[in-house]
C-alpha cells in the first residue's frame, strides 16, 4: 500500500496532468456507469452511447493535460521544480551554483539523446564538466584519482541511486533481469503480434462501436505514454544527478577514501562511540560602538543557562553559554571594524572558524564606509580557490539603537514593522531596509537592548538564532568533513543539540 502511494505521489510530481488522467480514465468512467445502469446498457442498447461519452470525457482530460502543459511552459520534458535527487546541505555556495549549472547541462543532453545505453557516456561528460567547473578549462582533472577510489565512487553512485529508486519507483525490487531479458529477446514476436493487433485495429475503425472505442484508447493511450515517458526521463536525470553530486563532493575535497580503512561493524550498528560536535561557535561583528556588547548581555542575561567567560585573547572576548552540563554556545566577541588590513584578516579568519555570525550595525550611523568594504572583503574570501568549497556561517544583521531614530523623543515599543502605521515604525522600516540594500544576511533583526529604555525585539532574535542553529551545524558539519576530522554519530547529536538550543533560547522578556 505504501508502495503504491508513494507511486502516485511520484507520479504527480513529475507529471501536472495526473489529475486529469486519472479522472478520465477512472472517476468519470465509473459516475457514468452509475448513471446509465449496468441494467440499461444492456437492456435497452445504449452501449454505443456509453462508448461516445467514454471519448468525450476522454477528449475532454486530453485537452486538459494539453491546456495545463501549454501554461505551465513545459513540453513533455519540461522542468520540474522539485528533482528525485536534492543538493546536500553541507555544500558552499559555490559547490550549489555548480549543481545548478549541472542540472542544466544534464537537462540539454537528456533532451538530445535519453537513451538508457548512453547514459554511461552521460555520466563520463558529466564528471568532466563538474571537473572543469573546479579546475578551469584545459586544466581538468576528471581522471586524477586512484582506481580505488574510482571504484569507490561507483559504489558510492551505486549506493545513492538504488535507494533513489526505492523510494520512488514502486516494487523495483520485485522486477528481475530475467524478466526483462525475456521481453527483450522476445520483442520479434511481440512486434508480430503488434502487426496482427493493428490489422484488427484497422477492421474495427470501420464499425461504430469500434470508432469510438479506437479514439478513446487512442487518447488515453497518448497521456499514459506521456508519463510514462517523463518519468524515465526524471529516473535518468536522477542517475546523472547521483553522478554529479559524488562529482562535486570529490572535486571540492569532501569525498574522502582511504584505502586502510576498516569499518567496525559493532561500532557502525551501535553508535555509541560517536563524537560530540563542538559548542556553537557565534561571532559579533560590527563597528566599533555599534553596540556588540550590549547584544550579548541582552541574550546572556535572558538565556536560560550557565553563562561563563572563558580565557580570552587580547582582541576577543569568548562568553560560554550552557545547559544540562552540555556546552552549546561560544559567543566570539570581535574588535570593531576599522579599516586596518590586519584586523580585517583576524576578523576574517575568526568568520571561517564560525558557525554564525551576528552582524551588529547601529542604525542611527548614516556612514557604512567600514561594514561594505569588508563585506566585500568577505565575500573575495569565499570566493578564492580554498575556500570557495567552504560553507558560510548564517548570518544574522543586527539593526542598534532603533530608539534614537527621528522622532529620538518617542519611544513605546512593541512596533509593528510588517505595516508602519507610525512615525518613529515608518523610520525604522526605511533604515532596516537601507541596510537590507547594503548588506545581504540570512535575516535582519531591528532591536533595542538600551539599559534606561524597555527592550525590543530580544525575544525574536533569540528565536532567529534557535531556528539558524540547524544550517549553522551544518556549517560545522561542513567545516569538519574538509579538515577530515568528523566522526561516526553527528546526526545523533545533531537532533539532541538542536533540542537544546531550542531551551536555550526558549524565555526572552
Amino acid at each position: 500500500m505504501k508502495q503504491t502511494t508513494d507511486s502516485f505521489k511520484f507520479l504527480n510530481r513529475i507529471s501536472p496532468g495526473l489529475a486529469p488522467l486519472i479522472i478520465t480514465a477512472a472517476i468519470l468512467p465509473a459516475l457514468i456507469l452509475v448513471c446509465f445502469g449496468v441494467y440499461a446498457l444492456f437492456k435497452y442498447g445504449y452501449i454505443l452511447y456509453f462508448t461516445g461519452l467514454l471519448t468525450l470525457c476522454a477528449v475532454l482530460g486530453g485537452s486538459g493535460l494539453w491546456i495545463i502543459r501549454k501554461k505551465s511552459g513545459s513540453a513533455l520534458l519540461g522542468h520540474i521544480d522539485e528533482s528525485l535527487v536534492q543538493p546536500s546541505r553541507d555544500w558552499s555556495e559555490f559547490d550549489l551554483k555548480i549543481w545548478e549549472e549541472t542540472n542544466q547541462h544534464i537537462e540539454i543532453t537528456l533532451e538530445e539523446n535519453s537513451l538508457w545505453s548512453d547514459l554511461g557516456i552521460h555520466a563520463r561528460t558529466v564528471a568532466a564538466f563538474v571537473a572543469e567547473k573546479y579546475h578551469g578549462r584545459g586544466n581538468r582533472k576528471e581522471l586524477s584519482f586512484s582506481a580505488i577510489e574510482l571504484l569507490k565512487m561507483m559504489e558510492e553512485v551505486s549506493r545513492r541511486y538504488r535507494l533513489t529508486l526505492k523510494k520512488h519507483v514502486p516494487y523495483i525490487e520485485k522486477v528481475n533481469i530475467s524478466t526483462l531479458k525475456m521481453f527483450y529477446d522476445h520483442k520479434d514476436k511481440a512486434s508480430k503480434a503488434g502487426k496482427l493487433w493493428n490489422l484488427y485495429r484497422t477492421y474495427r475503425v470501420f464499425t461504430p462501436h469500434g470508432l469510438l472505442a479506437e479514439a478513446k484508447g487512442l487518447i488515453i493511450s497518448k497521456m499514459f505514454s506521456g508519463v510514462s515517458q517523463e518519468m524515465q526521463f526524471r529516473l535518468k536525470q536522477a542517475f546523472l544527478q547521483e553522478v554529479t553530486s559524488v562529482a562535486i563532493d570529490l572535486y571540492s575535497g569532501r569525498f574522502k577514501f582511504d584505502e586502510d580503512l576498516r569499518i567496525d561493524t559493532h561500532k557502525e550498528d551501535s553508535g555509541i562511540m560517536a563524537l560530540d560536535p563542538d559548542p556553537l561557535r557565534i561571532c559579533m561583528v560590527g563597528q566599533v560602538s555599534a553596540g556588540k556588547s550590549a547584544v550579548i548581555n541582552a541574550l546572556t542575561g535572558h538565556i536560560r543557562a550557565e553563562v561563563s567567560r572563558l580565557p580570552s585573547t587580547d582582541k576577543a572576548a569568548i562568553y560560554q553559554c550552557s545547559i544540562d552540563g552540555h556546552d552549546i554556545v561560544h559567543l566570539v566577541d570581535l574588535p570593531g571594524l576599522d579599516g586596518e588590513e590586519k584586523n580585517d584578516q583576524f576578523i576574517l579568519k575568526q568568520i571561517a572558524k564560525s558557525d554564525m555570525v551576528l552582524w551588529v550595525v547601529k542604525a542611527n550611523q548614516p556612514s557604512r564606509d567600514l561594514d561594505t568594504k569588508f563585506y566585500s572583503k568577505l565575500k573575495s574570501f569565499y570566493m578564492e580557490s580554498v575556500n570557495r568549497s567552504k560553507k558560510r556561517p548564517v548570518f544574522i544583521g543586527i539593526l542598534t539603537h532603533i530608539d534614537r531614530l527621528k522622532p529620538g523623543h518617542e519611544w513605546k515599543p512593541p512596533y509593528d514593522l510588517e505595516s508602519p502605521n507610525t512615525s518613529k515604525a515608518r523610520t525604522i522600516q526605511a533604515a532596516l531596509n537601507y541596510n537590507k540594500s547594503l548588506l545581504k544576511m540570512d535575516e535582519w533583526i531591528p532591536v533595542c537592548v538600551a539599559e534606561d529604555k524597555e527592550n525590543f525585539n530580544v525575544q525574536k532574535l533569540g528565536s532567529a538564532i534557535a531556528a539558524g542553529y540547524d544550517a549553522a551545524l551544518q556549517t560545522q558539519f561542513n567545516r569538519a568533513r574538509l579538515g577530515s576530522i568528523s566522526g561516526p554519530g553527528f546526526n545523533e547529536t545533531f537532533k539532541r543539540l538542536k533540542n537544546s538550543a531550542s531551551a536555550l533560547f526558549k524565555d526572552f522578556s
